[in-house]
């Protein structure tokens, strides 16, 4: 049901936050001052726990107390993307996404200016190209989005040969390695934007990731994020991702992309007790209007808590909710998803057991105008062809 366009733009960032890392020594990578170092990865954390507001006084510090440092800028436009990627389709943020990114390209590039080899400079430019590119996806501008690739990856080669092995910059390599063979595979017609770069390798990817994930000093969240979903989209290996969501979700608990994937991941694995606690929070969170609760995960939750009422017998809730999730997605969805469809099957499901035979057809007539989504047509034509 995840609209796989999201995934497409990863391809095309590259090295995320992973350029701000440095390693133990800090032989290979931007030398941050202690302060600025320390108060930079407090913004971090606050931006995974969705509390943009101590992180603006955290940027600000930074820019104030250390004008010449890029990470103070990289941190506020982190910031912004999140409140984008929080809510896609919203463009209230898009604006300021763009002022942010594009003045830490400026500023990159002034110091490049002046002293070419400039490790710092050349990542944090190439990561605020990488979000840009990845915005552009989002907002399906796929030109402009491809030149941006191209320029991060050119950018990426350029460092690897002044920091090699950086943990940080392996989990660049390895989102590289794991999607430049995914993407074509699922969308061949993208891969003419793919050409500038060979072909990685999903196995090499992983282990990557992986040790990025376990001692990136920056990077370790976001390699996580990016297992999490390799896991639970690409490989199916729902243990894996199951044990990153659990970790991620306990560490940055107001943090809904986090709580999504725990919910989903226990309901695939058929912990419905667990999943229920999960989507029962989101829903309470999104009636309180918490920042970044939208409409798609409202949409979700109430789909997956209506699911786990009826597996119980609760009908009457379990329609509540149903009947809402599929409401809410004539309201989302440019096109009928698989929610609208599963919603009326279900529903469907219930007043068959309920006895309603004509609420059952009536729904299920709506899943055949809904997309066919887990054999959901041909379950409701052997109903009603049992009940012409």
């Amino acid at each position: 049901m995840r609209n796989f366009r999201t995934q497409i733009g990863k391809i095309l960032l590259l090295i995320s936050l992973f350029v701000m890392g440095i390693n133990s020594a800090k032989s290979q990578w931007y030398i941050m001052e202690t302060r600025a170092d320390s108060l930079v990865q407090v913004g971090i954390d606050a931006i995974y726990n969705i509390n943009f507001s101590l992180c603006e006084k955290v940027y600000k510090q930074v820019q104030k107390e250390y004008p010449g440092n890029l990470a103070g800028y990289f941190l506020e436009a982190t910031s912004d993307w999140w409140k984008v990627q929080l809510n896609t389709r919203s463009t209230a943020n898009d604006k300021q996404f763009l002022k942010s990114i594009n003045k830490v390209i400026d500023k990159a590039q002034q110091e490049l200016d002046t002293a070419n080899y400039s490790l710092g400079a050349i990542f944090f430019k190439a990561a605020a190209i990488g979000y840009r590119g990845r915005f552009y996806t989002i907002r399906e501008q796929w030109v402009n989005a491809a030149i941006d690739g191209q320029e991060a990856y050119k950018l990426l080669t350029r460092g690897l040969v002044l920091a090699p092995g950086n943990r940080d910059m392996l989990f660049g390599i390895g989102y590289y390695n794991y999607f430049s063979k995914v993407i074509p595979d699922e969308m061949p017609l993208l891969k003419p934007l793919l050409s500038f770069a060979p072909i990685g390798d999903k196995v090499l990817g992983i282990k990557q990731l992986k040790a990025s994930a376990e001692s990136a000093l920056y990077a370790d969240v976001e390699a996580k994020i990016v297992l999490l979903q390799i896991f639970y989209q690409f490989e199916k290996d729902w243990d894996n991702a199951l044990a990153i969501a659990q970790k991620l979700a306990s560490k940055y608990p107001d943090n809904p992309f986090f709580q999504k994937y725990l919910g989903r991941l226990y309901y695939v694995k058929g912990n419905f007790s667990a999943a229920e606690k999960v989507w029962y929070k989101l829903l309470v969170s999104g009636s309180k209007k918490t920042y970044g609760y939208d409409d798609l995960l409202a949409r979700e939750a109430m789909y997956y808590y209506g699911d786990i009422l009826m597996s119980r017998g609760n009908f009457d809730r379990a329609i509540k909710y149903l009947t809402a999730s599929s409401k809410m997605s004539n309201k989302v969805d440019k096109q009928a998803s698989g929610f609208i469809s599963m919603s009326h099957l279900k529903l469907g499901m219930i007043y068959e057991q309920k006895g309603n035979v004509s609420k059952a057809k009536e729904h299920y007539k709506k899943v055949l105008e809904s997309p066919n989504f887990q054999n959901s047509h041909e379950k409701a034509k052997d109903y009603l062809k049992k009940h012409k």
